[in-house]
């Protein structure tokens, strides 16, 4: 998933009554399942949202390239949506 570190990307996370979906740029990454597993999904319960920068250690943004530190995080607008269950 190409990432342009020179332009504003849109990172999303819909986090549904039976699945977490996260995405960059429109293009979904990771869909989390809910299992019957107790525990396993805590979604449903009050959050907090933090935003924050993480180097290497997954698979979809592979290790870290010391040449690009330090890096920087700026952030135009967050939006964050209600699901209506109604």
């Amino acid at each position: 998933m190409p990432i342009n570190y020179r332009k504003y990307n849109v990172y999303s996370a819909e986090i549904l009554p039976d699945r977490v979906i996260m995405g960059v740029n429109g293009k979904t990454t990771l869909v989390y399942e809910k299992k019957n597993i107790e525990g396993q999904f805590p979604y449903g319960l009050e959050q907090m949202l933090i935003l924050d920068m993480q180097y290497g250690g997954t698979t979809w943004v592979g290790k870290t390239d010391l040449s690009q530190l330090p890096a920087y995080m700026d952030i135009d607008w967050v939006k964050v949506y209600k699901l209506d269950t109604k």
